[in-house]
């Protein structure tokens, strides 16, 4: 008995990292956004899929020609 008063906050502590793997929490995974002509796509600019995009998002671009007018930026944003 006195063990386990004597490690109760290591036991507790233990008890969260097992409830937090086994429960799934943990760092999320972002959505992924398609950039592309044509339906299915989320967004035909790609600035305005990077505009949509939160931090752990990642911008998948189709293949193709695409106008650029001006610089893409990733606003300070942690994408993909």
């Amino acid at each position: 008995m006195k063990w386990l008063e004597a490690n109760r906050m290591r036991l507790e502590f233990v008890g969260f990292i097992a409830a937090m793997v086994l429960g799934g929490v943990g760092p999320a995974h972002g959505a992924t956004i398609t950039i592309g002509p044509g339906a299915g796509n989320d967004f035909a600019s790609i600035q305005a899929g990077m505009d949509a995009a939160v931090d752990g998002d990642t911008v998948l671009v189709a293949p193709g020609e695409y106008l650029i007018t001006e610089p893409i930026t990733f606003r300070g944003k942690a994408i993909t």
